[in-house]
């Protein structure tokens, strides 16, 4: 659905000349795309963003430099997060979108994590959750990973920190923010050997 109502959109945009619908709904149907595994969606974020950059659309080159950063770390194309990273947090930090920043640096952390960086992941995590007036989705990406990473490492406090993020991820009502964090403590369970709670949080993502 969003991908149809996103192409009216952007043929609509093309008529009227409306650069900042066109690269929101490019946003938008490009992020739908690579997330469902279609093809096509790398390029039309590529395109939100340059379109944003050309005209100095601030906040949409933000979500775009995330989209794309969010994907690459998600389906582990480190050099493409690297990169996506790196020029999203400079580009964020210069136009002061502090949100948009701490953001990212939360998917930074997961990068490291997923890179078996665990340390530097950690401390990436526990940076950002020191940060003051973090909305809740802002700062969820770095409690998920720091939760994780404690598991992983065996030191203490790493399922309570999971059983944070799930509550404020709930909060949220959103599959893409409850399915992280639910996995992640099923992987929790399962180092544990508590099979039955492994079990159950896998139940409860179907």
């Amino acid at each position: 659905g969003g991908i149809e109502w996103g192409k009216r959109a952007i043929a609509l945009a093309e008529a009227l000349g409306e650069s900042d619908t066109r690269t929101h709904a490019l946003n938008n149907v490009g992020t739908a795309l690579l997330f469902s595994g279609r093809t096509g969606g790398r390029q039309l974020l590529e395109e939100s963003l340059s379109i944003a950059l050309a005209h100095g659309f601030h906040e949409h080159a933000a979500r775009a430099y995330t989209n794309l950063a969010e994907y690459a770390v998600v389906f582990k194309d480190f050099a493409l997060a690297e990169r996506m990273l790196a020029e999203g947090i400079a580009f964020d930090t210069r136009h002061d979108l502090d949100a948009w920043t701490h953001y990212l640096v939360g998917r930074q952390a997961q990068l490291r994590m997923e890179q078996g960086r665990l340390r530097e992941a950690e401390t990436i995590a526990d940076g950002v959750l020191g940060l003051e007036r973090l909305t809740l989705v802002m700062r969820l990406p770095a409690l998920t990973v720091l939760g994780r990473t404690r598991v992983r490492l065996g030191a203490e406090g790493g399922a309570s920190l999971l059983q944070r993020a799930l509550k404020e991820a709930l909060a949220t009502g959103e599959p893409q923010r409850i399915a992280p964090v639910r996995f992640a403590l099923t992987e929790a369970a399962w180092l544990a050997e508590d099979h039955e709670a492994a079990r159950e949080q896998l139940e409860l993502l179907q």
